[in-house]
C-alpha cells in the first residue's frame, strides 16, 4: 500500500532537529598516565612468585668446540684417510 494525498505531513522534515555534540570528556595523556599508575602495585605491595630462576640456576656448558687450529688439522687429516 502506498500513502495517498494528505496522508502524510510534508513539513515533517523541517521539524526534525539535528544531532547533538558529544559531551564526553576523553582522558588526556596525563589522565592516562595517572589512570595506569593507580593500577600498578607499589614497592612491597606484591609477592615475588616463581620466575624463570625459581627452580635453581642453569648450568655452564662443558662442551669443547674445535678451535681454528683444530679445524685446520682436521681438514688436513680427513682428506688423507682412504676412501672405500
Amino acid at each position: 500500500m502506498n500513502a495517498g494525498p494528505g496522508q502524510y505531513d510534508p513539513d515533517v522534515g523541517y521539524k526534525l532537529r539535528g544531532g547533538k555534540f558529544s559531551e564526553a570528556r576523553p582522558k588526556t595523556d596525563v589522565d592516562w598516565v595517572i589512570y595506569k599508575a593507580e593500577r600498578i602495585p607499589g614497592p612491597g605491595q606484591y609477592e615475588l612468585g616463581g620466575g624463570p630462576g625459581s627452580k635453581g640456576g642453569g648450568k655452564f656448558s662443558t662442551a669443547r668446540p674445535k678451535t681454528d687450529v683444530d679445524w685446520k688439522i682436521y681438514r688436513w687429516i680427513v682428506p688423507l684417510k682412504p676412501t672405500t
